[in-house]
């Protein structure tokens, strides 16, 4: 069944559109940022943007939007908030499966006519890229993987844990909130982790809450159980130019299983981004977009 696709204008800003992909149990948002100028726009310049775990599409607004960013390289920019996350509906089904989150990216590139894109993709975005260039070869020009990789030895790592651990917390207030992720991540100031925050929460009735459906953790946790072999097998056939972006400081993405997977990508480069942790791009935006 073909992906119908609409506009809210309610939600549309003045430099960016919202769009939204109907999908059998939920509806896919995402942030269509066009090029700074339209002249003579070259359509192959088109990149398709995931973001990671209790983020939204706007996480990628520094390398978007900023200077010498996609956007002024004359880039348009498709930013899809995954289902459970952001302005994209919660799944009735609870199902929050690798294959379905794959299988929502292909509806929207499939929606828009994208026959082959840049793709990108940051931590579970990064997994999902992953699948997607493996699994659809031939639609994506070349792979941008933000800090991830298959977890060494299958096990988590103390950044992988440090996140999973912060996902049933809620705050009394919101300013609580943005205080304890600034003390968490004080690479930012503190007006830009309140407004991703703006992004990200939600006010429950016991306080403010991640604005990602909880019924995520059940997917989660399985795909935490499965053989690391599973995602080295997508590695492995992704036939594609491939950077692997690594913060310098991550505790999520280890420096030396950074050099495995870059290793094990048939056309992979690993670049390591100085003063930056986990969240690469907001933590280091110039750094990312040289």
């Amino acid at each position: 069944m073909a992906t119908s696709l609409f506009v809210d204008t309610a939600t549309s800003g003045i430099l960016d559109t919202a769009l939204y992909a109907d999908r059998p149990d939920s509806s896919i948002h995402v942030l269509d940022i066009p090029p700074r100028t339209s002249l003579n726009f070259d359509p192959r310049k088109v990149c398709v943007l995931v973001h990671g775990f209790t983020q939204t599409g706007h996480s990628w607004e520094p390398l978007v939007q900023g200077s010498g960013g996609l956007c002024d390289q004359g880039y348009r920019s498709l930013c899809i908030d995954l289902r459970g996350h952001g302005l994209s509906g919660w799944v009735r089904s609870g199902d929050y499966s690798r294959s379905s989150m794959v299988a929502d990216i292909l509806a929207v590139v499939d929606a828009l006519a994208l026959d082959c894109f840049f793709l990108f993709g940051l931590s579970l975005g990064g997994a999902l890229v992953t699948k997607f260039a493996a699994d659809h070869p031939a639609r994506v020009r070349s792979l941008v993987i933000v800090d991830w990789a298959p977890w060494p030895g299958g096990k988590p790592t103390p950044g992988v844990v440090r996140i999973s651990s912060l996902f049933n917390l809620h705050w009394d207030s919101f300013e609580e909130a943005v205080d304890m992720m600034h003390r968490a991540n004080p690479r930012r100031s503190r007006e830009n982790v309140a407004m991703r925050m703006r992004q990200q929460l939600r006010q429950a009735s016991d306080g403010w809450r991640w604005g990602t459906d909880p019924a995520i953790a059940k997917d989660a946790a399985l795909r935490a159980q499965e053989s690391p072999d599973v995602m080295w097998r997508s590695v492995d056939a992704v036939p594609c130019e491939t950077l692997l972006l690594r913060g310098e400081e991550s505790d999520v993405l280890p420096q030396s299983q950074a050099e495995v997977m870059a290793r094990r990508l048939h056309r992979g480069s690993l670049a390591v981004i100085p003063g930056a942790g986990h969240s690469v791009i907001g933590d280091n935006p110039a750094q990312s977009m040289s």
